[in-house]
Parts: C-alpha cells; sequence; structure tokens
C-alpha cells in the first residue's frame, strides 16, 4: 500500500464511487492504547489551547500536531499500530482543544457580565457542547463528506490525511517539531518567573509630548501562534 492518498481523494470522482484508502478488512482501531493516548493528548491541547487562548486571545487547531505527536506515541507504546488507532487519537485531540476552545471564550464573557459559573456548570455546559455538536455532524455528514466530495476541499483534514498515512512525513515532523519544543521550552523556562535569567519584555516610554508606552513581548507561544 502506498504512503499516500491517491488523487481521487482530491476530487475527480463521486463520492459513492470513491474508494477510501482503508477500504477492506476491520474497520475497528480503538484499543485500550489508543484510548489512553487518545485521553493523554487530548487534555494537553485542552489544557495547552486554554493557557495560549486566554493569553494571547488565539488558539492553534490540534488536528495535525495531534496526527503527529499520536502517531509517534503509537507506534512506540502500541502494539496495534494501524492507522486508524492514529485516527481516532487525533480525532480526541482535535476534540479536547475544540472544547477548550469553546469553554475559554464563553464563559469568561459570562462571569465578566457579573454571573457566577461553578464547576459543575462550566462541566456540563462542556459536556452538553459535545453532544450537540457530534448529534449536527452526524446529520451533515453523509452530505458534506459523500455528495461533496472533491467539491469541498478540506485542506486541514486533508494534510491531516496524508500525515497519517505518509510515515516518513510524520516522523520527519515528529522530529522538527521537538526540536521546536526543546528550543522553545528552554527559552520560556529562561524567561519565565521561575528562573527570570533574562527579560522578554522590550518597552518603550515615550513623555516629550503625550505620554504613551509601547511593549513588545518575545514569546516562542506568540510566534509559533502567528507561524502557524
Amino acid at each position: 500500500m502506498d504512503n499516500k492518498l491517491s488523487k481521487d481523494a482530491y476530487g475527480g470522482v463521486s463520492g459513492k464511487d470513491y474508494v477510501p484508502y482503508i477500504s477492506s478488512g476491520s474497520k475497528s482501531g480503538g484499543n485500550v492504547a489508543v484510548l489512553i493516548i487518545g485521553i493523554f493528548l487530548a487534555a494537553l491541547f485542552a489544557a495547552s489551547t486554554a493557557y495560549s487562548g486566554m493569553k494571547s486571545g488565539l488558539t492553534v487547531a490540534a488536528g495535525i500536531p495531534g496526527s503527529i505527536i499520536g502517531s509517534a506515541f503509537i507506534a512506540a507504546f502500541a502494539k496495534q499500530k494501524g492507522l486508524l488507532g492514529k485516527n481516532l487519537v487525533q480525532g480526541m485531540s482535535s476534540g479536547g482543544e475544540s472544547v477548550a476552545s469553546g469553554i475559554i471564550f464563553v464563559l469568561p464573557a459570562i462571569l465578566l457580565i457579573g454571573s457566577n459559573v461553578t464547576f459543575l456548570e462550566g462541566f456540563v455546559v462542556g459536556v452538553g457542547g459535545v453532544l450537540f455538536g457530534i448529534g449536527v455532524a452526524s446529520l451533515v455528514h453523509n452530505y458534506l463528506m459523500v455528495e461533496e466530495h472533491g467539491k469541498l476541499m478540506y485542506p486541514e483534514s486533508m494534510a491531516i490525511s496524508e500525515t497519517l498515512v505518509a510515515s516518513e512525513g510524520a516522523e520527519d515532523s515528529m522530529k522538527y517539531m521537538g526540536i521546536g519544543f526543546g528550543i522553545g521550552g528552554i527559552i520560556t523556562i529562561i524567561t519565565s518567573s521561575f528562573l527570570n535569567v533574562t527579560n522578554n519584555v522590550i518597552s518603550y516610554v515615550n513623555e516629550s509630548f503625550y505620554k504613551w508606552k509601547l511593549e513588545v513581548e518575545v514569546s516562542p507561544l506568540l510566534l509559533g501562534i502567528g507561524f502557524i
């Protein structure tokens, strides 16, 4: 089996005639290892999304990094290393990021208008949002994925699919992502209050005519979000 999607995946045939990358055998990729890895990555991306969203007001989709990291974890810890299991892991990663994005942009607004939200209420809102999203997606799945095949390209989904089926690409991406994590982590530790070795905020104050202050923060987090 070639480690890339066929040209038909990008259109040229109707959705009913398209033969998926995995067209035979078991359609179940779930197992205990996949479940544990998926839960871990969902929590990880939810936490990182909450932090970056509250700090910068921007979030990053977890589909592509989730597929890369999930593929590496499955290759290292799971006995069954099928593509379907990797797809489940990246789906759970994206789900954690999506739920966190919805909560951090909605619940703080409720707090700002003077209402109080308990942990249980926030949890119920998150679970309700997930169930509502799954229900709506199930209603339009056939139309969007089958009838609109080749018309709606879904560039991020296609990139995720290519990452999952290309093991070489996933390994290279994981290597470069690991290097980025290491460099960003070192800079963050050095400039954060944990060590506070150097200052990462550049300030300029003008008091000649009209008093104003300009600050620029050198942050690997903001650089990564802007790059993506």
